[in-house]
Parts: structure tokens; C-alpha cells; sequence
């Protein structure tokens, strides 16, 4: 079975290192999901990583850093 995985909702942070495959009967496959935190949202975020043909999905939450504000000199 071919499958794939993406991150919907426009969540450009998060990054999959397996995004598609194929699989056959009795194999599994691991699916990692890590955060780009150069580019992750400030403050609380939500993102759903989407499988194919299979339709789970699964809710990943975070919570971004806000960028500092400058002091002035």
C-alpha cells in the first residue's frame, strides 16, 4: 500500500522526515515529526499531521518563543 503524510494548515515549522511509501502487508513504518523553531509561530500553536489513504490524523500542540524586543540603547 502506498501511503503519505503531510502537514496541514500551513504549519511550514514542522518538518517530516518520512512524507511517503510504501508498505507491504505486515510492515510498519515510523512517521518523526520534529519543529523548526527558526520558524515556528510565537506563543501556543496547533498543527495536524494528515496519513494517506488512511485518514488519521494526528493534533500536534507547541508553544512558540516570541522573538525578544529590542532594548534600546
Amino acid at each position: 500500500m502506498r501511503w503519505s503524510a503531510s502537514a496541514s494548515g500551513g504549519a511550514s515549522w514542522l518538518r517530516l522526515h518520512h512524507t511517503a511509501g510504501e508498505l507491504r502487508p505486515g510492515e510498519t513504518t515510523t512517521i518523526t515529526v520534529s519543529v523548526d523553531h527558526d520558524r515556528e509561530p510565537p506563543g501556543r500553536w496547533r498543527a495536524r499531521v494528515t496519513v494517506a489513504p488512511s485518514g488519521a490524523v494526528v493534533v500536534i500542540e507547541g508553544r512558540g518563543t516570541p522573538t525578544p524586543t529590542p532594548t534600546p540603547t
